[in-house]
């Protein structure tokens, strides 16, 4: 294994402190968005989506529309057709749920800027990402129900290897 791989759950354990929403933002990004390309296995990859979302999450990228099992067969699709040189986050915003009166469940957002190698033909590719996610307190963790992504690329970019 190239680097540890965190063993994060989305289940709080017994007197574990529930973060605050905007510093679940920071667990997405690391654990979720960014993992999940990035594990060894696919199978690996596969337990970080089911242990983040919701089993009738919806997705929407570039505005087509994904349920879990589509947006499972998209993370594949792109683990088979690349490897994921680096992600940068940044401008993370959180927005509580009014009617969440302990503020476990809201709307987080942020940009990410990434770089991948295809399998391919051996280019590096850039992309763009914007991205919003509904988060809600479900049974005794937070899941995230909702993903719209908005992605520009993949773009070749030049080779800075």
């Amino acid at each position: 294994m190239l680097f540890p791989i965190p063993k994060t759950t989305a289940t709080p354990t017994e007197g574990e402190v529930k973060i605050p929403l905007l510093f679940f933002v920071q667990r997405i990004q690391r654990h979720v968005s960014r993992l999940i390309y990035e594990v060894p296995s696919d199978e690996e990859a596969m337990t970080l989506v089911d242990d983040n979302y919701s089993s009738d999450a919806l997705f929407e990228w570039n505005s087509e529309r994904l349920d879990l099992d589509g947006f499972k067969k998209f993370v594949q699709e792109w683990r088979t057709r690349y490897t994921f040189l680096d992600f940068e986050f940044h401008e993370a915003v959180a927005t509580p749920d009014v009617n969440d009166e302990e503020g476990r469940g809201g709307t987080i957002g942020f940009a990410l800027k990434g770089r991948v190698v295809s399998k391919d033909d051996g280019k590096m590719y850039g992309g763009k990402v914007h991205a919003i996610f509904k988060v809600e307190w479900v049974g005794d963790r937070r899941v995230i129900t909702r993903n719209a992504q908005v992605l520009q690329g993949p773009y070749v970019v030049e080779d800075e290897r």
